[in-house]
């Protein structure tokens, strides 16, 4: 009993003190080289850590895999269509409300980051925030941090720490509240699939979407209706995947 007791410790701490300890010193280190060049873009310099960090965190990640039962190489875009709704809607759902808040108009440290973004070519900006930042994330947070803690405890508690983790990893407070809203149906999705993929296809379209969102911020009756949209389409879509397979949160099987 004692030796599963220390296994489950030391699986804990591999895989979830060691891929944030290494992901933040990757980043200080590429803060410091670049600060004063022209290259000190924070958007710029996540991107580049981000992707330093890939080979390290993907020889981490196999690692480990003889503890898990993730089926890493296998997608089905016939499953992961319906994941392109859903990223769509959880953007539309938690933009429009930050911004009926009044969060996100007041958050200086976001509108620096929508700065930054838009001070970089926008292909270069596509390319780190669709690609190659969440990639990194997943890893992370789901793969490492949402596995670890739901191997010795249960989804809801997993989801819950993971969502915090992916929130501070954000470093502000609107961009924090959506990454731990958005954490939890990406933990949902890694859980409901058994493969990192699905997670990073759907982060992959939630960061997309805000490149797409548009609607004048001055028209409450606009937003209201991007939000009523977004919840419908939200709803309808988190139904049909609960019915992929057996392992469901939201809907109960029936017998």
């Amino acid at each position: 009993m004692n030796g599963v007791k220390e296994y489950k410790i030391k699986f804990l701490l591999y895989s979830f003190l060691v891929p944030i300890f290494s992901y933040i010193f990757v980043t200080i280190v590429v803060v410091l080289f670049l600060n004063n060049t022209k290259f000190n873009n924070g958007i710029l310099m996540t991107g580049i850590a981000a992707t330093l960090s890939i080979p390290l965190f993907i020889f981490l990640f196999r690692n480990i895999s003889e503890y898990r039962e993730d089926e890493v190489l296998k997608f089905d875009f016939k499953k992961a269509k319906y994941l392109i709704p859903l990223g769509i809607s959880i953007n539309w759902i938690s933009n429009t409300l930050l911004i009926l808040l009044n969060i996100l108009p007041n958050d200086e440290f976001a509108l620096k980051i929508n700065e930054e973004i838009n001070n970089l070519n926008v292909f270069l900006a596509l390319f780190f925030a669709v690609f190659i930042v969440p990639f990194i994330e997943e890893i992370i947070s789901r793969g490492f941090i949402f596995k670890s803690v739901e191997k010795v405890s249960n989804f809801y508690i997993a989801a819950v720490v993971s969502g915090l983790c992916f929130a501070f990893l954000h470093g502000n407070i609107s961009q924090g509240i959506f990454a731990f809203f958005a954490g939890i149906f990406l933990s949902y999705v890694y859980y409901k699939f058994d493969n990192i993929l699905y997670s990073y296809f759907l982060h992959a379209v939630i960061n997309f979407s805000s490149f797409t969102l548009f609607y004048d911020k001055n028209n409450i009756f606009s937003m209201f209706l991007v939000l009523f949209i977004g919840i419908i389409l939200f709803l309808m879509t988190i139904y049909r995947i609960e019915l992929l397979n057996d392992k469901r949160i939201f809907i109960k099987k029936k017998v």
